[in-house]
């Protein structure tokens, strides 16, 4: 099984995406233990505070198979913005939380990945926040994460 949560308009053949469907921040989340293969959250962690973050990435640790992974895309804030660029990436957008590629790195550890197993990435076929903001932005903003259960 492969599980998209937060998918807004990127919705993904061969995998059961959720966006408003489903509330991330009540768990158990709806899904058998080791049951997913992979499961992608892009631009989500951002909306969520940090205990429903880490409830989040919790669950889906559990609903992980081992070997399956965890991919999770947030927007970053730093030095690399404009201070307007990230002024709007704190307080826009319904974000609840800033991002970092070590909070996130830590995020993924809390919720029982090993620090070995995470790693930053590039983007990929699934990912799909580009299309609506453009490679150049993403690229600027985005931070992607994947941890292997």
């Amino acid at each position: 099984m492969k599980l998209q949560f937060g998918c807004g308009e990127n919705r993904l053949p061969d995998f059961t995406n959720h966006d408003c469907d489903l509330d991330v921040t009540v768990w158990p989340l709806p899904f058998p233990d080791a049951s997913a293969n992979i499961i992608f959250a892009e631009h989500l962690g951002e909306h969520l505070n940090s205990p429903q973050l880490l409830g989040f990435l919790t669950d889906c640790y559990r609903i992980l198979k081992p070997g399956g992974v965890m991919r999770l895309c947030c927007p970053v804030i730093g030095p690399h913005l404009t201070r307007e660029h990230a002024r709007d990436l704190a307080t826009g957008h319904g974000h609840q939380q800033t991002l970092n590629r070590e909070s996130m790195t830590t995020f993924l550890w809390m919720a029982g990945f090993g620090w070995d197993s995470i790693k930053a990435t590039e983007r990929n076929e699934i990912d799909g926040h580009w299309k609506i903001i453009g490679h150049e932005k993403d690229d600027l903003e985005t931070c992607r994460m994947e941890a292997t259960k």
